[in-house]
């Protein structure tokens, strides 16, 4: 199998004489396997086509001008309705993306209304194992075409969806975002993860309340230093006040960048944290902001903010829960509010023709399909779009508006809406988790824990190890006893369900080394070196383990004076 594959994906290391004449070479190797075959020869001689039978396949070889190369087609190897053709079409390309050498393509027959799926290969020069191994291949791939064809049509109808070439690329984008929220470990230089988002109109105090997780609090004071020029300095309306003014000048298409850099500084207080005497205690926080390009809608700016500990007492530990700084990038939106509504309601109307008429949906359309309220469809449009861009502050605004206006009627939504409606959970929990605000991801989340969703449950699982919640092992253990039930006699996972167990295997040990179970976390990543999808993972985990073990052998303190701190063994199967 190993030489098959090779073949497939174009691993010809040998260096092989050339031919005199492929037509005489291919009928030769015709003649050697005792196949059945007919010549048809065009009158200049300059194409011939040879039909042929191998192994019970019905084959169709082309050659141009005799020392050209042969072509070798296995037509209609699959048949289909003409209705599905958008999954034909689908399973067409994402076979040749797998593939180097075997083209998959497809053909209308009008005369029995039905579509035609082919396979070809091309070879330069006939030799005996090549085509063979290419031969078998045809067989090979046509089983898993057909296999993950059927498959494919299935969930297709289980989901009552028309274009599976769109399921497959939105599934592939969840499943990106998701991915990207699998952090591995690393050196603990600097324990602020840098996020990266775009927000358009974010007001001081929703900054404040979501990026930094600080729902109680009021501001005193705000002063603005721009190129290190006090440039503004009020009391009043702080939370109102929007980012964007730190930099730019003017509104819509007149906004321009008026300074290279700027900063504001906002006193404020966190009713939540109260100093020993129980009065409020005052807190600065410090945001920087840098211009950071801009294109024809909309002008960047990255922005720091830092907020300094509730006092400046010797005892306040420096990595105290209340040094939060975070680094983000902020757009000004050119677009009017008024285009948004438009863009907005026409989107709407649109995702209702496309019902109708059984067409696909967008991903803000797919969830605004089934809404009825017009100012609630509009949250949830506008948060799945920034969502999608990575905008995940300007998200949150938009998904919260939506999730406290259909909390108070969930028993009275329909199945469709309360499928929206955790939905609504879900993208909240994922934005909140890439702002590290893992408490209000959990929120969500956890409402969703039991809905058999693996999008929903990956999301969970992300943000409590990502948090080191020592639940996540409780969680993780509970989805495998619920996957043991799908396992078949001989112990082989589902194909549909082996990402997420690797998914779930991944993360358990990534948590078993945050709860110092070295030797657990170990053991469970060289189990995975030799996996092809958590391979590079566990390599760089046991890495990690390995720095660990070395850095606390040089810091222990109870080391006796000039002992040998101990050596940790390379581990096992990692090669440089």
């Amino acid at each position: 199998m190993k030489k098959l594959i090779n073949k497939i994906f174009g691993n010809n290391d040998a260096e092989k004489p050339q031919k005199s004449s492929v037509k005489a070479d291919f009928i030769q190797f015709l003649n050697a396997f005792n196949c059945k075959f007919k010549i048809e020869d065009d009158r200049d001689d300059k194409l011939v086509r040879i039909f042929f039978d191998y192994q019970g396949g019905h084959f169709v070889a082309v050659i141009k001008d005799n020392n050209l190369g042969v072509d070798v087609n296995y037509p209609s190897f699959a048949d289909a309705p003409t209705d599905e053709l958008q999954l034909v079409r689908a399973m067409c390309n994402r076979s040749n993306n797998n593939s180097s050498v075997l083209k998959f393509t497809y053909t209308f027959d009008e005369n029995k209304n039905l579509l035609r799926v082919h396979m070809s290969f091309f070879c330069t020069a006939v030799y005996t194992d090549d085509i063979t191994d290419l031969l078998d291949a045809c067989f090979y791939f046509q089983r898993s075409f057909c296999d993950e064809y059927n498959d494919a049509r299935d969930n297709q109808k289980s989901h009552e969806t028309h274009d599976i070439e769109r399921t497959f690329a939105r599934n592939a984008r969840e499943r990106f975002l998701i991915a990207q929220q699998e952090i591995s470990h690393q050196q603990d230089n600097n324990p602020h993860l840098i996020r990266h988002t775009f927000n358009d109109g974010v007001a001081m105090g929703e900054f404040i309340d979501t990026a930094l997780s600080l729902d109680a609090h009021v501001c005193h004071a705000l002063t603005v230093v721009r190129d290190n020029q006090v440039h503004f300095a009020t009391t009043k309306d702080i939370d109102a006040w929007l980012l964007s003014q730190l930099l730019i000048d003017g509104q819509g298409t007149d906004a321009r960048f008026a300074c290279k850099q700027a900063v504001a500084i906002v006193e404020l207080t966190a009713m939540a944290q109260r100093e020993s005497d129980n009065q409020p205690a005052h807190q600065l926080l410090t945001i920087t902001a840098l211009p950071d390009g801009s294109d024809d809608t909309s002008l960047y700016f990255r922005v720091t903010a830092s907020l300094s500990p509730l006092t400046t007492s010797r005892n306040t530990a420096l990595n105290s829960r209340v040094n939060n700084t975070t680094t983000m990038l902020i757009a000004y939106d050119k677009t009017s509010a008024k285009q948004k509504q438009q863009e907005f309601d026409y989107m709407w109307q649109d995702a209702k023709i496309k019902m109708r008429d059984g067409e696909e949906l967008t991903d803000e359309q797919q969830l605004i399909i089934d809404i009825t309220d017009a100012n609630i469809g509009y949250c949830i449009y506008w948060g799945k779009h920034h969502m999608l861009n990575n905008r995940y502050v300007e998200a949150i605004l938009m998904f919260e508006n939506a999730y406290y206006a259909m909390r108070t009627v969930f028993f009275k939504l329909s199945d469709e809406l309360k499928t929206t409606f955790g939905e609504v959970c879900y993208n909240l929990g994922f934005c909140y988790t890439e702002l590290m605000q893992y408490q209000k991801a959990f929120y969500y989340l956890h409402m969703l824990e039991d809905d058999g969703n693996i999008k929903h449950n990956s999301e969970l699982i992300n943000c409590l190890a990502n948090n080191k919640d020592i639940r996540v092992f409780k969680i993780i253990d509970q989805i495998m006893s619920a996957i043991q039930q799908h396992i078949t006699d001989d112990g082989e996972v589902p194909e549909d369900l082996q990402s997420f167990v690797n998914f779930l295997r991944r993360r358990r040990a990534y948590a078993l080394i945050d709860f110092d179970d070295l030797d657990e976390a170990e053991k469970a990543f060289t189990q995975m070196l030799d996996e092809p999808e958590n391979s590079d993972y566990a390599l760089g985990e046991l890495a990690y383990i390995k720095q660990l073990r070395k850095t606390r052998a040089t810091t222990d303190p109870e080391q006796e004076p000039g002992q040998e701190p101990e050596q940790d063994p390379e581990p096992p199967h990692i090669t440089q």
